[in-house]
């Protein structure tokens, strides 16, 4: 394999998991993990849970495809709860964030943290 290190991460090959709908789930995660990705980033997950656009929040285009989802997802403490099974993956897994504020950064942060992330 093509071993790599970025900044601190020591990863097994350069692939990671972009942020989206793939880590949002653990059984999605550790599927990916499984098929060989040198690292995992999550969904982005706020403070709160959000639905999220309604539809359509995918559009093709002359030049590619625009997406726009809304940043859906189940909160923080919910989020929590979905990862308890992935403790067990052995590469690197970033937790993806997003707040209004740096307080509300902080505190996500600091939760990613105690969640192993």
């Amino acid at each position: 394999m093509l071993e790599v290190k970025i900044a601190n991460l020591k990863l097994k090959n350069p692939t990671i998991l972009a942020s989206g709908i793939m880590g949002e789930s653990s059984g999605s995660l550790i599927r990916v993990a499984k098929s060989g990705a040198g690292a995992l980033v999550t969904k982005s997950i706020g403070s709160d849970a959000r639905t999220g656009y309604p539809n359509p929040t995918v559009v093709e285009l002359e030049c590619g495809i625009l997406n726009s989802m809304g940043l859906p997802n189940p909160g923080i403490e919910e989020f929590g709860k979905e990862i308890e099974d992935i403790k067990g993956i052995d590469i690197p897994i970033i937790g993806s964030i997003f707040g209004k504020d740096e307080e509300e950064f902080s505190m996500l942060a600091k939760r990613m943290e105690e969640y192993g992330l």
